[in-house]
Formats: C-alpha cells, sequence, structure tokens
C-alpha cells in the first residue's frame, strides 16, 4: 500500500539537505528534537569520520599480513638455502672421504705388490688379506670408484683369468650396477673390442655392463648378472656356469663354446641361435621357461681303453664323424 504523504523519488535525489522526521511519540522531546533536525550533511561528516580509522586499520593490518608472510617467505628461503648448503657440504665431504678410502687402498695394495715383486704368493696368508680388504672397501664406494679398483686388480694380474688361478678371488664382492662397458666414444675406434680375460667368479654383478667388450675366456660362473648388459660382447669361452642370468641382454654378443651349464636364462633375449653355438647349456632354466635336458655330448668317454689298434669299427656308443648326433 503507497503512503499518502510519500515524498517524490526526483525531489529526493535534487535535495540538497532535509530534515529528518520521526514519529516516534514515545521517545523524550529533547532527543526527538536534536537528532530529527539532523541534515544529511551532518549525517555525512559523521560518517566520514567514523571511516578514517575504520579504513586506516584495515590498511594496517593488510600490510601487517603481507609484512607477516614475506617474512615467513624469507625465512623459509633461508631455510631452503641453509639445507642445500648442507647437503652439499655433505656430498663434498662424502665424497672426499670416498676419495681417501680408494687412494688409501690402491696405496696399500701397491706397497704389499712391490714388496713381494709384483706378486702375491698363493701359498701364504696375503692373498687373504687382499681379498678381505678388497670386499671391506668396495661396500664404502660408488660405482665409479668399483671400476677403478677392478681395473687396478686386472692390470695387476689379480683377477686376470690364465691358466694358473688369480691369487684372489671375488666371491662375494658387491659390484652390483658396474659399469665394464666400453665408452660409446670408443667404440668407432675398436674393430677389435678392448679385451678383459677376468675372473669375476661369485661375485654380485646386478645391473652391471660390459657392452662392447672382449671377455673370451672369462670367468663369471656362480655370479648374479640380472639386468646385465652383454651387447655387442665376445662371451667366445666363457664360463657361465650355475651363473643367475635373468633379463640379461645378449643382444648380438657372440656366444661361441660358452658355458651355460645349469645357469639361469630366463626372460634374456638368448636367441636359440646363440644357443646352438655354445659349448653346452645342459640343465639351464632356458629364456622360455623350460629347463634344458642333461646329456652328454660324449658317449663312453673312456672308450680308448678298449679300443685296439686293429679295430676296424667305432668304439660301442661312439659315432662315426658322419653320424648325425641326436640330442
Amino acid at each position: 500500500m503507497t503512503s499518502q504523504h510519500a515524498v517524490p523519488v526526483d525531489w529526493f535525489m535534487n535535495t540538497k539537505s532535509f530534515t529528518v522526521v520521526c514519529p516516534n511519540h514515545h521517545a523524550e522531546p529533547a532527543t526527538i528534537s536534536s537528532f530529527c533536525s539532523m541534515q544529511l550533511k551532518d549525517i555525512l561528516k559523521i560518517l566520514g569520520v567514523l571511516l578514517v580509522p575504520l579504513t586506516l586499520g584495515v590498511a594496517t593490518t593488510v600490510l601487517s599480513m603481507q609484512k607477516t608472510h614475506l617474512s615467513q617467505e624469507n625465512r623459509q628461503k633461508d631455510i631452503d638455502i641453509a639445507q642445500q648448503q648442507r647437503q652439499q657440504g655433505a656430498y663434498l665431504a662424502d665424497q672426499a672421504e670416498k676419495e681417501r678410502i680408494l687412494a688409501t687402498y690402491l696405496y696399500d695394495i701397491s706397497m704389499l705388490l712391490l714388496s713381494n715383486n709384483g706378486t702375491l704368493d698363493k701359498g701364504s696368508i696375503i692373498p687373504s688379506v687382499v681379498r678381505a680388504k678388497t670386499l671391506t672397501t668396495l661396500l664404502q664406494l660408488d660405482t665409479q670408484r668399483k671400476r677403478q679398483i677392478i681395473l687396478f686388480l686386472y692390470e695387476t694380474k689379480l683377477i686376470m683369468r690364465n691358466n694358473e688361478q688369480p691369487p684372489i678371488n671375488l666371491v662375494d664382492a658387491d659390484l652390483d650396477n658396474l659399469d665394464m662397458g666400453l665408452p660409446k666414444s670408443k667404440q668407432k675406434l675398436y674393430k677389435i673390442y678392448e679385451v678383459l680375460q677376468i675372473q669375476l667368479h661369485g661375485a654380485s654383478l646386478v645391473n652391471s655392463s660390459f657392452a662392447w667388450r672382449r671377455l673370451d675366456f672369462s670367468d663369471f660362473s656362480q655370479t648374479y648378472l640380472t639386468n646385465a648388459d652383454f651387447t655387442w660382447t665376445d662371451l667366445s669361452h666363457v664360463d657361465f656356469s650355475y651363473a643367475l642370468l635373468s633379463k640379461t641382454d645378449f643382444t648380438n654378443a657372440t656366444v661361441s663354446k660358452a658355458i651355460f651349464a645349469y645357469a639361469n636364462l630366463s626372460g634374456s633375449n638368448l636367441s636359440d641361435e646363440q644357443l646352438s653355438t655354445t659349448l653346452t647349456f645342459q640343465s639351464a632354466l632356458l629364456p622360455n621357461g623350460t629347463t634344458a635336458p642333461l646329456k652328454n655330448l660324449v658317449k663312453n668317454g673312456d672308450a680308448e681303453e678298449t679300443c685296439s689298434n686293429t679295430s676296424t669299427g667305432s668304439p660301442l656308443g661312439w659315432l662315426n664323424k658322419n653320424d648325425k648326433i641326436n640330442l
């Protein structure tokens, strides 16, 4: 319902001042007369007076919050920088300690070899001491420095495979992630791959690499070679008997006359064609998950004892050169 005394909007907007009328008959006369006589400009003045400190308070609060946030950010940056400096310092200290351990090992073994004319008497206790020191040192080093130790031992003929048993063995040595592959910068320069006839019987070589190497006649028997890399490697006559070779890469590897007896080849990519060139893979767990049969390639191995010079036939169990061999 529209009031009888309603004021037109245009008049209200164009009026510069007006008197507030308060119909509250219950208020005291003095209060009514003082309040109702206030004009719009007086109300705006009062509001202006109240808004100034309120605005200053809000601005002060916002600035304080920004300052606190900035202070927290700067503090976090200081903490991060300090943490990075501690990590860098710890890394440098760790590297310096590893370098000291390596230098000490090389010096001690070198002095031991020089005092024994460059060789170690296998009948003495010295090879056992060298083995213990080597295994302990390997546990404290990274893969790059482990490589330096292996090359040192090989070059000093302490783990070089030859007609005689090397002076020390590395059974249970921790050589995981060892990279003995030929560097890519040298691969194009070598028509005959760099030779390593090495003795690593019983060592742990998980995730290791010997790519582009010539390892013929090396000994990897009873080693742990899971996920190892033998791409483009010459493995002729290498002994892998009882080795764990699961998921090992034999891409373009030569395995002529290699021994894989009782080896675990599950998940590796050794092909049937490559297997056909090996010396034996009897009782090996093959890449397809099956087990190779246990069979001898030579029957009646002592036939020469019963064979006479005048015999015209073949000894029992032996085959003529034109006969087929059924495996």
